[in-house]
């Protein structure tokens, strides 16, 4: 009976051959995973270059976005061109928004659409609810587009009258309680004498007894 022995040699160069392949396997394993994680937390990729002129106004800035095709998943049109949609809201607030219209917020970006006269959408069917509309903003039209003007919020009116009346100091005199001595009368002139002397005040007098 023969026995097969392995080489120094060839053994060596199976436990490399094993080794590999564990490497590669785990290699494989760790980018699933990893592709999975990125998957669910929907992760924030780097900002692409600015390509927004910052001469011109906010609407026409914003016009120019939707109308370059890198931002098309993150921001862009509907499809019949009257209104725009946010379609990833994380980086758009993340990443795009501060770079490109330097706002820090959506609550502050939704305002400042709302003083520019745009509405919110709520589109029941795929709930999306970042859907904004200006009947002079549409695809294509940029001259209706830049004659959009920001209306700031209003203030309360106040009346000046009012205000004069109220900050204005009442000049009415007060009414002076008699502090002067009623002169003595004498019986003679038939006003009895118990009043002569007395002080008038505001309290009902002592009777008199004749």
């Amino acid at each position: 009976t023969k026995r097969t022995m392995c080489t120094p040699d060839k053994s060596s160069d199976l436990m490399t051959l094993v080794e590999a392949a564990s490497t590669l396997m785990d290699s494989s394993a760790s980018a699933a995973t990893k592709k999975t994680i990125d998957d669910t937390n929907e992760p924030v990729q780097d900002a692409v270059a600015p390509t927004v002129d910052k001469t011109l106004g906010f609407v026409e800035q914003l016009m120019q976005v939707l109308d370059d095709e890198t931002y098309s998943n993150v921001i862009t049109w509907m499809p019949d061109g009257k209104a725009f949609t946010i379609v990833n809201h994380r980086q758009f607030t993340k990443v795009e928004m501060p770079k490109l219209f330097n706002i820090r917020n959506m609550s502050s970006f939704v305002r400042k659409l709302t003083r520019f006269g745009f509405t919110r959408i709520h589109d029941k069917q795929t709930m999306n609810s970042d859907i904004f509309a200006h009947k002079d903003f549409q695809r294509g039209n940029r001259q209706k587009a830049s004659e959009i003007k920001y209306a700031p919020a209003a203030r309360p009116v106040c009346s000046t009258s009012l205000v004069s009346q109220a900050a204005k100091p009442c000049l009415a005199k007060p009414v002076a309680l008699a502090s002067t001595i009623t002169p003595q009368v004498s019986r003679e002139q038939g006003i009895p004498s118990c009043f002569a002397g007395q002080r008038s005040s505001p309290t009902i007098p002592r009777p008199c007894h004749l």
